[in-house]
């Protein structure tokens, strides 16, 4: 099959730092900054109920406002491990539930009465992050969150996911969740770590004439009217010797480019999968659009596993041919034997 020259094969060695755009919205960036609007009410029993110690640590706080704000932040740190500056925003079910153990009126005019005092709101978080276990972020936490996102980063692609994984992370650690931003930040760092080690493991295979072969995947090939982006996705749909002559004639085509000795020993398995599903899942456009840092991994993923795929399915398709051939004859032996009787 004809292999025809792309025009994109530019072989990068070591990624630049490149600035890339944060992923979260106004609308969702606002929310993750909120109090949820609904709290399930297993969840105010479990998280908003004071205990005998916690109402100790509100005696001596002047004013309703202050015990009420207090509690809301000390049971919020609790339940969302932060407390959301916004505290206009709470679920008058919170504020209810809470003044009426504390035996308060009117809580949410109190509430907004606390939130006015920003010196003491910080004082009380203190208190209460100390009270609960919990830690403010330091750098080495933020060192290794990151190296904890770099690995979640080499088998999940998708910036949210990878961003309510550090939330989720944050919490169980009892690590006070930073700015919606610096979490933000920390997950593109993360995922530009990871293509960065995806491409490094893969330098010894990409060389320039490899990175030509890999552009010329996406290009439409004449002599089969397609691209062999397009051919290779699709396996055999019967076990005609023309669905065998097909198959011969892929890894022919992959081994024209030694694809057989491409090895990739220190890649992450659950990346090469990743990896090798985007390519199945992505067009030749978006493909051909998308930086070489993250298009030649992505079909070189791709082929190895198609390679290994297609070697599979031809030893399926001949054993059902040789049992086809075998019913045949059977079929023939008992017609003839049947005629001569």
């Amino acid at each position: 099959m004809h292999s025809p020259q792309g025009q994109r094969s530019e072989c990068v060695g070591k990624l630049g730092k490149t600035v890339q755009e944060l992923f979260i919205s106004l609308s969702e960036r606002e929310n993750l900054n909120r109090f949820p609007s609904d709290i399930p009410e297993d969840d105010l029993i479990a998280f908003f109920t004071l205990s005998t110690i916690d109402k100790g640590l509100l005696l001596d706080r002047r004013g309703d406002h202050n015990r009420l704000g207090f509690a809301l932040q000390l049971c919020t740190v609790r339940y969302l491990g932060y407390c959301p500056d916004d505290l206009a925003h709470i679920p008058q079910t919170v504020t209810s539930y809470l003044a009426k153990q504390l035996d308060i009126t009117s809580p949410v005019a109190l509430i907004l009465q606390y939130g006015q005092r920003e010196h003491t709101r910080t004082d009380h978080l203190q208190e209460i992050v100390d009270f609960v276990g919990y830690a403010k972020a330091k750098q080495t936490d933020f060192d290794e969150l990151e190296a904890w996102l770099t690995d979640r980063a080499l088998e999940h692609d998708k910036p949210m996911l990878l961003f309510t994984m550090a939330c989720e992370h944050l919490y169980k650690s009892k690590i006070l969740r930073p700015g919606v931003t610096v979490l933000e930040r920390l997950v593109i760092s993360a995922r530009q770590h990871a293509q960065q080690q995806t491409y490094d493991t893969m330098a010894s295979i990409l060389k320039p004439d490899t990175c030509t072969f890999l552009d010329s995947v996406l290009d439409v090939d004449d002599a089969i009217g397609r691209t062999p982006l397009y051919w290779l996705k699709y396996g055999a749909t019967s076990n005609t010797p023309d669905d065998i002559l097909n198959g011969i004639e892929k890894i022919e085509y992959l081994r024209q480019h030694h694809i057989e000795d491409w090895n990739v020993p220190d890649l992450n398995p659950n990346r090469l999968k990743f990896l090798a599903q985007l390519g199945q899942q992505s067009t030749n456009q978006s493909l051909q659009r998308s930086a070489p840092e993250r298009r030649y991994p992505i079909l070189v993923a791709f082929l190895l596993r198609t390679y290994e795929e297609i070697i599979d399915e031809l030893i399926e398709l001949f054993d059902r041919c040789l049992a086809d051939c075998y019913t045949r004859a059977k079929g023939d032996l008992k017609r003839f034997q049947f005629g001569h009787a």
